[in-house]
């Protein structure tokens, strides 16, 4: 599994990308959505990516509606990270995720829902 991770708290992004290294992943961190989405632009194969829900410059629902919106990455399974989850959550924009994920998360938490979208994503 190839997982990108797009958050600009570095303690999160690091910790889940060694955690993802140690369960025989690979995976990426960007700490904003335009670096995420340039990234993207030139290497859409991921299989997985985890999106902060606050972010500098482009918003969490900002980079999701990108995603959304580009043929080569709209089946990609996203989960939405966030101190501020709750059931309400699509009405702030963020309907389109496969996932809301409460921050703080165990590490394990996240990388086993990662795994099992991943595994349930559309050729």
């Amino acid at each position: 599994m190839r997982a990108l991770i797009i958050d600009d708290e570095a303690s999160i992004s690091d910790l889940a990308v060694e955690y993802f290294k140690l369960a025989g992943h690979e995976a990426l961190s960007c700490p904003d959505g335009e670096s995420a989405l340039a990234l993207l632009r030139g290497d859409a194969r991921f299989d997985v990516i985890v999106l902060d829900k606050r972010l500098p410059g482009l918003s969490g629902v900002e980079v999701l509606k990108a995603l959304k919106a580009d043929a080569r990455l709209r089946d990609v399974p996203v989960i939405v990270v966030s101190a501020s989850v709750s059931p309400g959550a699509g009405a702030a924009g963020l309907d389109a995720a496969d996932l809301h994920l409460a921050k703080p998360f165990h590490p394990r938490e996240l990388a086993a829902a990662a795994a099992r979208l991943a595994a349930g994503r559309k050729p």
